[in-house]
């Protein structure tokens, strides 16, 4: 074999000689070049599939954290706004007899009381993963919640204050309140909607 390529050269001129060698160092280099330049390629190829995991594993663990907070919202506030509804019903039927109808109240404030702060409990624990649009609506809603709980107590439990509850301005305040809550709890039902979809299509 090498006897074959020293044949070869030795028939070359000494320009085709040591251009051949030239040419064949050069190939040699631009394939060691060729293949070093393959090997990073992969490795930041590696390297940005890496990234993308990343992200999307962040993107998950965000997802599913976000939903179990507003998962537990959407539980509170829903039995916030049921029993707050029942305090002071647009149309309602009650037992003949005031005491029965006493009982009737209490209970309704039991159950009210007990969902509010439960409500209350989980706005305070999350508030940091909520928007500022919702932080606001929900403390609108809190607000509004307390102030139909006051009428139902005037109109119920303070005999001093029934006159305010049961008069025409206290009862039309009663209806907004109403109106006012089941909107904003609505609107923050949509937004929670609208939040987790965006979460998930980066997730």
């Amino acid at each position: 074999m090498w006897k074959i390529v020293v044949g070869i050269l030795s028939q070359m001129s000494p320009f085709l000689w040591f251009t051949t060698i030239v040419g064949g160092v050069w190939t040699i280099v631009k394939q060691h070049d060729a293949e070093r330049s393959r090997k990073e390629t992969e490795k930041e190829l590696e390297s940005v599939k890496q990234q993308l995991n990343d992200k999307s594993h962040i993107s998950q663990k965000r997802f599913d954290l976000e939903l179990e907070v507003y998962k537990d919202l959407s539980k509170s506030l829903v039995a916030a706004y049921d029993s707050s509804s029942l305090l002071q019903p647009i149309m309602d039927s009650l037992p003949e007899k005031p005491e029965e109808q006493l009982e009737v109240m209490k209970h309704r404030e039991k159950d009210f009381v007990q969902a509010f702060n439960d409500f209350s409990r989980v706005r305070r624990e999350n508030a940091p993963f909520y928007s500022e649009n919702i932080s606001k609506k929900l403390e609108s809603i809190s607000k509004d919640m307390n102030e139909l709980h006051n009428l139902f107590t005037y109109k119920w439990f303070i005999p001093e204050m029934k006159a305010h509850a049961v008069g025409m301005n206290g009862m039309q305040r009663n209806l907004d309140l109403h109106e006012s809550i089941k909107n904003e709890t609505n609107q923050i039902t949509t937004e929670i909607r609208g939040r987790l979809d965006k979460l998930s299509d980066q997730a």
